[in-house]
């Protein structure tokens, strides 16, 4: 170059090159993803009906009535949600997809009953579930795919995500190992299926054949211990059903809004709970025996079922309602015996383990929810359609709760509406927020997935982003830092350790997760605290993606408090290989100060060199770039297609926070380097603000060679 800046000190250039020495692993997941409002604001997502069961429009603060614990509260704000379906977003796909709140947000989970169901209708309902997920949603959906089974629990394959591929290879595989060797995703977002799209084995092949049997086989061998048919051992498989359902209530709990649980089963034999006083002539023969004194000849349990079960349900039910969960039944038993080629459909030697009688659970379990029971599985789609048609409108009601301070205290609420014949559904009520040390694992995880997937505005710690393009070896490459500031961290360590997790994904325009890099630590602070304290933290990826537009999602959660930081960006990624005009937008060149973390990602590994370069020194990029009156900033630009040995012409303006022009930029090119392997030339620039009041502001550059071709990018600067 014409001129460089000072090298870095050699032993941060020889970290950031050589990449650092692994750190302690630790597993600090994620905690509740409601911390990031005030503890005293509740939304409470809420539908209502008209008398045919359509949604109702236009309705405003006047038409509700809410109760906090028997007490009136004065609504605050009403956020209307309307949903669009699958089909009106392929019509317009050019059309941007709205921002949705989290609360208002609709979030499926897809459960798949491997116990009670025989494994032939498991598998066949896999068409229908499939079709749900890839063609019914509508954009703004989330939604998560889990089984359960008595020996083996919850498996939950895929959290709420908007990935359709994922959820696809998820229903198609139910849990069966993924061949990919690619890394897992500790929040279970990703689990990169159908990733190389050049190979044979892709979700498109897992609906039939060799999967399908594969599946069955081993949906058969879980449930071979199931067959004993004496009471009791039928009993505490109830039993333990409904204890793991009961951790799914509370774990879902973590998970804002109203989740939609769709439950694919045959049920289990309902008199093992409420007896058989259905059956007349057995209610006859013990009914006799009592009367003539035969006590011997009565089994109480047999004739008025098992109290303790009945107070179970009734208290698993009660808490899928505190955690905003509805359930809906798929009622398997009547599924039909059409399968795809190759499947394994016969139910020969297939006992029904509900015994016949399994309808009757189902229906509890969708009663005692405000939920659908589903009797034709054949005719699936079409009622989820209705399903989804009652959900179109959702109101988001806001109001200010008086907390007692007590952790876990749940507050019961009522809401009603004013519009006559209207009826409504609407959460049961909420939680006090408890200590973070109190959060089970698997809700820590989940509320740190749906801040993710539902882009929770989290602002606990002060998270920034930064992300861009840039031409690689293989493929496009989107390079990005998260920073952290280290008074955001330090004073939330515990006996001189800081757990840290970072999350990183780059989704792309369908929603689909096309690569990722996580890094979980926990940093010894006796040893970091000097480096943090002189910049921060500061996080490393590079994602090795396709040409196209994508949404940079990433999270920072300090695993001894909880706190989380979420930061977002859109970032267009060309193709290279055209040669056309591009250029990067305009990055700050930050203090070499800071305690850096290089992460690996899923598809490209190990970063591949260190892009942020001017000439053969490295920098660290400016989170934001800052700059004082009457000083000057230093910004590092990247080109691609400019001619070689043209003279550029650079130019700028400086933007408000609207998007008027304030006045012409005093740009200046203190140095240039040629073009690299990959057609990237870099210039470094001057930029000084002049006499403009302190404040945000957003800088434009345009670059232009003797040909005419160029092009111009923005970042935001701040002028203090």
């Amino acid at each position: 170059m014409n001129r460089r800046v000072p090298a870095l000190p050699l032993v941060l250039s020889a970290l950031l090159l050589a990449g650092l020495p692994p750190l302690k692993s630790a597993v600090s997941p994620a905690g509740p993803a409601r911390e990031h409002a005030s503890v005293n604001l509740v939304e409470v997502p809420v539908t209502v009906l008209d008398r045919a069961g359509k949604p109702v429009a236009g309705l405003t603060a006047a038409d509700f009535e809410v109760r906090d614990d028997g007490k009136p509260v004065k609504i605050e704000g009403v956020d209307v949600t309307e949903f669009s379906t699958a089909g009106s977003a392929s019509k317009n796909p050019a059309a941007p997809t709205p921002a949705v709140d989290a609360a208002a947000r609709r979030r499926f989970l897809l459960l798949f009953d491997l116990s009670f169901s025989t494994p032939s209708r498991v598998v066949r309902i896999r068409d229908a579930a499939r079709k749900f997920v890839t063609q019914q949603l509508g954009p703004q959906d989330l939604a998560a795919v889990a089984t359960y089974s008595v020996e083996r629990g919850f498996n939950l394959i895929v959290s709420f995500t908007s990935d359709r591929r994922e959820l696809e290879g998820a229903v198609a595989t139910l849990g069966l190992e993924n061949r990919s060797e690619k890394p897992a995703d500790p929040l279970q977002l990703t689990r990169l299926y159908g990733l190389d799209t050049d190979g044979a084995a892709g979700v498109a092949n897992w609906g039939g054949g060799r999967w399908a049997g594969l599946l069955a086989q081993n949906l058969r061998e879980m449930g071979a211990a199931s067959k004993r048919n004496d009471e009791e051992y039928r009993r505490g498989r109830v039993t333990q059903m409904l204890q793991n359902f009961g951790t799914l209530a509370k774990a879902l709990n973590a998970v804002e809004g109203r989740k939609q649980v769709i439950f694919f089963s045959q049920g289990f034999d309902m008199r093992l709970v409420q007896g058989n006083t259905q059956d007349m002539q057995s209610a006859r023969d013990q009914g006799a025996s009592a009367t003539e004194g035969r006590l011997w000849e009565v089994d109480s349990q047999q004739r008025f079922g098992n109290s303790g079960l009945q107070s179970q349900l009734t208290t698993v039910m009660d808490l899928f309602r505190r955690s905003d969960c509805v359930i809906h039944a798929v009622d398997l038993t009547g599924l039909s015996a059409r399968g795809s080629a190759g499947e394994a459909t016969s139910d020969k030697d297939e006992t029904d383990p509900s015994g016949g009688t399994g309808r009757s659970a189902l229906f509890a379990f969708t009663k005692g929810t405000g939920g659908e029971l589903f009797e034709n599985a054949n005719g699936f789609d079409q009622q989820l359609d209705r399903l989804l048609e009652e959900q179109s409108i959702v109101y988001v009601l806001t109001f200010s709760a008086k907390l007692t301070g007590n952790p876990d205290k749940f507050h019961e609420l009522r809401v009603k509406t004013t519009r006559s014949g209207a009826r409504v559904s609407a959460r049961a009520g909420y939680y006090e927020p408890r200590p973070f040390s109190l959060v089970a694992a698997t809700e820590r995880r989940l509320a740190a997935a749906d801040v993710v997937s539902a882009e929770i505005p989290v602002r606990e710690l002060g998270t920034s982003m930064l992300a861009y393009s840039f031409a690689g070896k293989e493929k496009p490459e989107i390079d990005l830092q998260i920073h952290v500031p280290a008074a955001d961290l330090i004073s939330r360590a515990r006996d001189g350790k800081l757990p840290i997790e970072i999350y990183a994904y780059a989704v792309d325009a369908s929603g689909n997760i096309a690569d990722f890099s996580t890094q979980i630590a926990t940093l010894d602070v006796a040893q970091v605290k000097a480096k943090l304290e002189s910049g921060g933290l500061r996080y490393f990826a590079q994602f090795r993606v396709a040409p196209g537009t994508y949404r940079i999602k990433t999270l920072v959660r300090e695993g001894n408090s909880g706190a989380m930081g979420y930061a977002a960006n859109d970032v267009l990624v060309p193709d290279f290989s055209q040669k056309t005009a591009f250029l990067v937008a305009p990055i700050g060149v930050g203090s070499p100060d800071g305690l850096v973390l290089r992460g690996a990602s899923a598809r490209s590994g190990v970063m591949q060199g260190f892009p942020f370069m001017t000439g053969s020194n490295p920098y660290l990029p400016s989170p934001v770039p800052s700059v004082v009156h009457g000083q000057d900033v230093r910004l590092c630009l990247y080109s691609y297609g400019i001619a070689e040995g043209s003279t550029p012409r650079l130019g700028g303006q400086l933007l408000d926070a609207s998007g008027k022009v304030v006045k012409v930029a005093d740009l200046s090119l203190e140095g240039r380097a040629p073009a690299d392997a990959f057609g990237r030339s870099t210039y470094l620039l001057d930029f000084k603000p002049g006499d403009v009041p302190a404040g945000s502001y957003r800088l434009r550059v345009m670059l232009q060679d003797d040909s005419g071709a160029g092009r111009q990018a923005t970042t935001p600067i701040e002028v203090h």
